[in-house]
């Protein structure tokens, strides 16, 4: 939904934005630099979709 309705759903976008990248820095990349096992997969996806919601995330209406 927020794919297709950005402006309506950049909250819920938002949430995935902050929730994803605090994932990947406060879980994952520990692991990655000890050498410990991580969900690499579950990983991946939030990698690409953080790089993702970046450029779908309408910025200008979200902060007026």
């Amino acid at each position: 939904m927020g794919l297709l309705f950005p402006v309506k759903m950049s909250p819920v976008l938002m949430l995935q934005l902050i929730y994803k990248g605090s994932w990947l820095l406060v879980a994952a990349l520990p692991a990655i630099l000890n050498k410990q096992s991580y969900p690499s997969g579950m990983a991946t996806f939030f990698l690409i979709w953080v790089l993702v919601l970046r450029f779908v995330i309408p910025w200008k209406q979200f902060f007026n």
